[in-house]
This record gives structure tokens, C-alpha cells and sequence, in this order.
């Protein structure tokens, strides 16, 4: 008669099996987590870009304009003394000088001819323009504050993140 080895099953006890449940339900947790994040913040990049499209539109129709009232077309000589900043009884169809948009703010922005900007009916525009201040002037090497004006243009995402984009227009 032979002598047979005792036959052992190997498989998993009930508490194995719970305990690695367990540790697949914390792991797939982590990774749902992550890819709800990642979907939260999918459409920032978008809304970058946007704002930044339209701040572009806003300051390339502001520095194209005279840097003050009483500088002449070409801009030479430069104004001497510079008008004070703020529109001088214009609507922004006839803004004429960089000044003039100080404190615009449109929700929703508007073209240079009033009409809503497509694909931006949600957002908000701000505008600020002050003249430089006296760290600027040293730092650019300007001889006053009257050389430069500082242009700021603020823009607000549906969501509410607001962007700002400065700009800096000098006295010629």
C-alpha cells in the first residue's frame, strides 16, 4: 500500500477577500477622484485662451489710438503737458486717445461699433489706464510719468476667474 501526501487546497480565507476588497475599493476611489479633477479643470485651458483672444482685441483697438487728447497725428512731438486721463464726453465710438477707455467695463463686450463680440456673451471686460508710477518711470527709463501710460485690461470668465492683462503705451 502506498502512502499518499496529505492534500491541502489553497484559496483564499474570507477575511483575505474582504481586506483586498477593500484595498480595491480605496485604490479605485483615488483614481475617480483624480479623473473628477481633471474633468473640473478640462475647460480652464479654454477659458485661458478665450480671454486672452479678447484682451488682445481690446488692447490692439486702445494702442492703436493717440496716446492723449492734444497729441498730434504721428505722435511727434509727443504731448507736453498730457491731458488728464478719462474720456472727454465720448462714447467709445469716438474714443480717439488711449485715455478715453479708463473705466470701461461691458458685460457682455462690445466691438468698437457697439454689437456683441460672438462667443463671448458670458464674459466681462474692464478696462484701467493710469500714467505710470515712479518705479515704473525709473525702471523703464523714462524721464517722467507723463512718458508712459499703463493699460490694463481685466477679463472675467463665465466661472468668475478674472484675468488681467497690462500694457504699456508710451508718449510718442
Amino acid at each position: 500500500m502506498s502512502v499518499r501526501a496529505p492534500v491541502y487546497s489553497r484559496g483564499f480565507t474570507l477575511v483575505e477577500l474582504v481586506v483586498s476588497m477593500l484595498v480595491i475599493s480605496i485604490a479605485a476611489l483615488a483614481i475617480a477622484q483624480a479623473f473628477a479633477l481633471g474633468m473640473r479643470h478640462s475647460a480652464d485651458s479654454l477659458l485661458h485662451e478665450k480671454s486672452i483672444n479678447l484682451a488682445q482685441a481690446y488692447l490692439d483697438e486702445i494702442r492703436g489710438l493717440r496716446y492723449a487728447e492734444n497729441t498730434p497725428l504721428g505722435g511727434v512731438p509727443p504731448c507736453a503737458p498730457c491731458s488728464p486721463i478719462g474720456a472727454e464726453g465720448e462714447n467709445r465710438a469716438q474714443f480717439d486717445d488711449v485715455d478715453d477707455y479708463h473705466g470701461l467695463a461691458e458685460q457682455p463686450p462690445l466691438d468698437r461699433q457697439g454689437a456683441v463680440i460672438a462667443g463671448y456673451e458670458r464674459y466681462r471686460v474692464d478696462v484701467r489706464v493710469s500714467y505710470a508710477d515712479s518705479a515704473q518711470v525709473a525702471a523703464w527709463g523714462l524721464d517722467d510719468s507723463s512718458d508712459a501710460k499703463l493699460v490694463e485690461v481685466s477679463v472675467t470668465t463665465p466661472g468668475g476667474q478674472t484675468y488681467v492683462f497690462p500694457s504699456v503705451r508710451g508718449n510718442y
